[in-house]
Parts: C-alpha cells; sequence; structure tokens
C-alpha cells in the first residue's frame, strides 16, 4: 500500500478506479478498506482515493492528540503530495467531521461535500444544516453506520446521483424498506 510521510508520519492510502478524484473518508476505528461495497460502483466513474486516517489500519499511529483538524491537514498534505488541487469528499461517521473541516478550511478546493452520517435527527433538519454550508452539499438522509454495507447499492446510487447528476439531496431508503426488494427508482 503506497503512503506519504507528513512530519514523520506514514500516511497509507491506495487508489482504485478512474475518472475525477473522489476521497473517501472512513468513521472512527475503521480503515480505507471499509468502503470495499462501493469501489466497483463508485470506481466505475471517479478515481477514489481511500486513506487510513492517523491511528487506523496502516496508519501511522502516534501519541494524542487527535484531532478532526489534524486529519483534515493530514488528507490536504495527502492531496498535495498526490498533485490533486481539489476534488470531491465523502465522509462517513467520523469522516463526515472530517470532510466539514476540509470544506471549511479550504472551500476552494472541495469541490462537492457529502456527509454520510448516522445522527437520528429528521431529514428536514439534515437539510438545513446542509444548506448552511453554501456549497454543493448532501447529506444521506436515511443513512446509518451499517448503510455502507446493508444497503450498499442505494447508498452507492444516491452518492453518484449528487456528484454525477447534481442531485440536490440524496435519500437510502433503510433496510426495512431495502430487504428482499430491488433498488428503488
Amino acid at each position: 500500500m503506497p503512503c506519504i510521510q507528513r512530519d514523520g508520519l506514514a500516511l497509507h492510502y491506495r487508489l482504485h478506479g478512474a475518472g475525477p478524484p473522489l476521497l473517501l473518508i472512513h468513521g472512527l476505528g475503521s480503515s480505507g478498506d471499509d468502503p470495499t461495497f462501493q469501489l466497483e460502483a463508485l470506481g466505475a466513474a471517479r478515481t477514489l482515493i481511500l486513506p487510513d486516517l492517523r491511528g487506523s489500519g496502516l496508519g501511522g499511529k502516534p501519541r494524542g492528540p487527535y484531532t478532526i483538524a489534524t486529519f483534515a491537514a493530514d488528507l490536504w498534505a495527502l492531496l498535495d503530495a498526490l498533485a490533486i488541487e481539489s476534488c470531491d469528499l465523502l465522509g462517513f461517521s467520523l469522516g463526515g467531521a472530517v470532510v466539514l473541516e476540509m470544506a471549511l478550511t479550504q472551500p476552494a478546493r472541495a469541490d462537492a461535500d457529502a456527509h454520510a452520517e448516522h445522527v437520528d435527527a429528521p431529514p428536514a433538519e439534515k437539510r438545513r444544516y446542509a444548506a448552511r454550508m453554501g456549497a454543493p452539499w448532501t447529506v444521506i438522509e436515511d443513512s446509518r453506520h451499517g448503510t455502507l454495507f446493508d444497503a450498499s447499492d442505494a447508498f452507492n446510487r444516491a452518492v453518484l446521483d449528487f456528484l454525477v447528476v447534481g442531485a440536490e439531496a440524496a435519500v437510502v431508503p433503510s433496510p426495512a424498506r431495502y430487504q428482499g426488494s430491488s433498488l428503488p427508482s
């Protein structure tokens, strides 16, 4: 797995697919291996950048503190090393917080932001939150920690609708609505 060095710390990552870059940021206690169910679908349209955050996966594990700002700075350094001026960002759980920090600290470099999160809040509240960002942004409304895995086809479609088609909001069906049926249209 390739890596870059930042302040003496190895930041591991892998690349998959072809097309405009899409940085996928994993959640707490996970790694860049998490989006296994997204590789084929999203990699067909995008070059996926799959990092291990510091302290996770193969990433360096220095003593703390670990902060969202540090994770974001690490990932901007990774993109700099890869000569990527700007890209789309997609974060899940902790990765969603890192997406927010990245978009707020270097908004011109964040082409579009998608925050897949697990907060149990009404969709209208999530849309209001996304609207405050003032940039291309979506909240994947019905997502939870298991969405990447138990509704992966619907999740992938929602992400591609946002990034490729330009949909303003994305909704992933809950597992109860998704199980035993074909993908919703």
